[in-house]
């Protein structure tokens, strides 16, 4: 199991009791699963309450999207160019 999971999970879904939750248990902010961070799932889900908590928690609100094929086998994470931001996630689905 992913540990950050829940705050991704409670981002995409609006879940703001759950996000509270997740941040109050320490799980970082701008963590990041399949070059997604929880802004990005609650901003391209149109979840205002969950993005306004997250901004408020310090999220990263110019963090890009980070391509999963640019990842290395050490695990970093190369950033490339055309990284989505989580306004152009929110943009693209409408909101």
């Amino acid at each position: 199991l992913v540990p950050d999971f829940h705050l991704h999970s409670a981002a995409a879904n609006g879940n703001l009791a759950l996000v509270h939750y997740a941040l109050s248990q320490g799980q970082p902010v701008n963590s990041v699963i399949e070059g997604l961070l929880p802004l990005h799932a609650a901003a391209s889900n149109g979840n205002e309450l969950v993005v306004t908590r997250l901004l408020d928690a310090g999220a990263d609100v110019n963090a890009p999207r980070l391509p999963i094929r640019d990842r290395s086998k050490s695990g970093s994470v190369l950033v490339g160019t055309a990284g989505c931001t989580p306004l152009h996630f929110a943009a693209a689905n409408g909101h």
